[in-house]
């Protein structure tokens, strides 16, 4: 009996995929060589299928699409087994339906991007900030609008030089945020940053803001500091707060040095928070710090009052 076959809007509908994203999935990264019809329509199998839905829910955990290609349906599967750890996740927003003003200012801010244009992207932004507050800004435009980049990105819908054009205008625009704020010396002082190897900031950026926003003084030290700066900074700033983010990469072996690190010299009394997409990929290391886990942003805000008292 001859393996089935099965069309790719079968295939979309059976691994959680769109047509597109397969489409484009293929014609990027040549994840899949389907067989082809006559008439040149692709027809899938069962285990390329299952491949595809094993990516798809690999690309929801946080994954890169292009740091799965040359992995095996075992390794993928093995990959995503459930994990017994917490989950440790920096302040993720709440499941709310944003307002139809939001929902515009996120359109308007991904029209902007897909032209690479920073004039107008940058105008939104303060175009938002007038109408929402910082706040809201933050819970109903940067974060959704971080999550639309990221997953179009995913899906070859944005090319890496938009999701760098966005990235930069925002490291700067959230930077400002913080730098801006007028906050009294005897203010409680939390310190965020991403530990050596880990590249993205944003995450560790909002966080910054968040905390800002309710009173804390911000030292925001960057991405991919080694554990000794981090130390360091600790020791002589004396923050009652370390944050630390994990999104990515997922697989540093260097990480667990750099974490033992902290673990071995950073002072008892400061409360460690760490989160970010990739922190499954490093549970037992971060475990081991015995870092505070966070599950949404009410959560964070209500940790950051507990430890300020």
């Amino acid at each position: 009996m001859s393996e089935a076959l099965y069309p790719i809007k079968v295939a979309a509908k059976k691994s959680g995929l769109t047509v597109h994203t397969i489409r484009a999935w293929e014609r990027r990264y040549n994840i899949l060589a389907p067989s082809r019809t006559g008439t040149n329509r692709r027809l899938y199998s069962e285990e390329e299928i299952q491949k595809l839905s094993l990516l798809f829910k690999a690309t929801q955990e946080g994954y890169p699409i292009g740091s799965l290609l040359d992995l095996s349906l075992e390794s993928l599967s093995k990959m995503l087994k459930p994990k017994s750890a917490v989950t440790l996740v920096f302040p993720q927003k709440e499941i709310t339906k944003t307002n139809e003003n939001s929902e515009n200012f996120i359109s308007e801010c991904l029209i902007a991007i897909k032209k690479l244009d920073p004039t107008s992207f940058e105008l939104i932004l303060n175009k938002a900030l007038i109408s929402l507050g910082k706040a809201r800004l933050i819970e109903d435009v940067i974060f959704p609008l971080i999550e639309k980049i990221g997953k179009m990105w995913q899906e070859g819908n944005l090319r890496i030089s938009h999701e760098h054009l966005a990235s930069s205008l925002l490291r700067t625009f959230l930077g400002g945020m913080i730098n801006n704020m007028d906050l009294s010396d005897s203010a409680p002082l939390l310190i965020s940053t991403t530990p050596a190897g880990q590249i993205h900031e944003l995450g560790a950026l909002i966080v910054g803001v968040i905390a800002s926003l309710d009173g804390w003084r911000v030292n925001y030290l960057g991405p991919n500091l080694p554990a000794e700066e981090i130390i360091e900074a600790c020791l002589i700033n004396n923050p009652k707060v370390l944050c630390l983010s994990f999104v990515y990469p997922g697989d540093d072996l260097r990480l667990e040095k750099e974490l033992k690190q902290l673990k071995k010299f950073l002072p008892k009394e400061i409360c460690l928070l760490a989160g970010g997409r990739a922190v499954n990929n490093y549970r037992e290391l971060i475990e081991d710090l015995k870092a505070l886990p966070i599950s949404d942003l009410s959560h964070f805000k209500k940790i950051l009052r507990q430890v300020s008292n």
